[in-house]
């Protein structure tokens, strides 16, 4: 059960950090676009996104994968679900990758920056002690 728990809110924290970092970038780098679901808008948009826009969109990545996988693991109690989070943003990179126009380099460092933040987040403060069952009180 924690480690379901501990998955399910890194998950939240992670999409949370992303999507607050991305609205803090847009303050920098703003986008004109009127209507989000007019595909050709947001195309347009994507393609003329400047290098610094892509530079913070990746460093979001790699820092909501890391806030992700923290949460996750010290809920849990385990490494292993910090990777949830992290390949959960990676996907979603993947598909924006795919979705949209972006330079090649976007494409690999998008996904490749969640899952270093999660493998960070996996090995932040160690693994936690096994409990031993015939010592507990």
């Amino acid at each position: 059960m924690r480690a379901f728990l501990g998955i399910l809110l890194g998950l939240v924290a992670a999409i949370a950090v992303q999507a607050g970092l991305d609205w803090i970038a847009g303050l920098f780098y703003p986008v004109a676009i009127t209507d989000l679901w007019d595909r050709n808008q947001v195309s347009e948009a994507f393609a003329s996104r400047p290098t610094g826009a892509l530079l913070l969109s990746v460093l979001n990545y790699f820092l909501a994968g890391l806030v992700g996988g923290v949460v996750a693991k010290k809920i849990a109690r385990r490494g292993a679900v910090a990777w949830v989070p992290a390949a959960v943003l990676a996907l979603m990179a993947l598909v924006l990758a795919f979705s949209y126009p972006m330079p090649a380099w976007t494409w690999f460092a998008s996904l490749a920056a969640p899952l270093i933040g999660g493998m960070i987040a996996r090995h932040l403060g160690g693994e936690p002690e096994p409990r031993n069952p015939s010592t507990a009180v």
